[in-house]
């Protein structure tokens, strides 16, 4: 009996847990789950050890564009004026 109130008040949470956090950084929620209540605290720890996916993609992103904005300067500082006077087709 006592091992069913564990179950229910810790290991079930744990795995309620895990798969929101799971979720938030782009993995799969439902696999987490079920490590959360077979593995219970250490799959927590994992998941909130694991990189945010989302995050990461963004990053690359703008990593990106500042590589392309770098090779695009000339070195004085016009480049914003650049930019502004070709967007406006003049």
């Amino acid at each position: 009996m006592i091992y069913l109130v564990l179950f229910f008040c810790f290991w079930l949470p744990l795995g309620f847990f895990s798969n929101t956090v799971a979720n938030s950084k782009g993995y799969s929620g439902i696999s987490w789950f079920f490590g959360g209540v077979f593995f219970g605290p250490i799959a927590l720890i994992s998941i909130v050890g694991m990189p945010d996916k989302t995050s990461t993609k963004y990053l690359k992103v703008i990593a990106e564009i500042l590589d392309d904005w770098e090779a695009n300067q000339n070195g004085d500082g016009e480049m914003l004026e650049e930019m502004e006077y070709n967007q406006n087709g003049n």
